[in-house]
């Protein structure tokens, strides 16, 4: 078996060459804490309704907030069954950065179900974030 950085390395390049077919090996790799964010990346990469899925299923699951928002980051640059409604479920994330990754993400569609994030997210986070968040 291979070290975690060998792994991460290795998930990563699927974003690179990889295809629809990929996927199932991405979303097995989500599920390990050492290389997660490697196979979001890979994902992010990869066109097509497979890819889109399997970020929406992976916002689901809301596990570790640098995570959903970089899965939120991921989503703002997809479109399809799904997308909106992991959106809006990140927007209501305990985490602030989450939340306010998710709006951000929403403002790349144009689409009026995104408004309602953006204005949701807006009205409960007025503050602006600090350096430090």
């Amino acid at each position: 078996t291979y070290n975690s950085a060998a792994r991460s390395t290795i998930t990563r390049h699927l974003g690179d060459i990889g295809t629809g077919a990929c996927v199932g090996v991405l979303v097995n790799a989500i599920n390990d804490l050492d290389v997660r964010e490697a196979a979001r990346f890979a994902l992010d990469r990869i066109p097509g309704p497979e890819a889109t899925k399997a970020l929406v299923e992976a916002a689901k699951r809301l596990v570790g907030d640098r995570f959903c928002a970089g899965l939120a980051n991921s989503l703002g640059q997809r479109s399809g069954e799904g997308v909106a409604e992991a959106l809006g479920e990140l927007s209501k994330h305990p985490n602030r950065e989450v939340r306010v990754a998710a709006a951000e993400a929403a403002s790349h569609h144009a689409n009026p179900e995104m408004d309602a994030i953006i204005t949701g997210v807006l009205a409960n986070d007025a503050e602006p974030l600090s350096a430090q968040e």
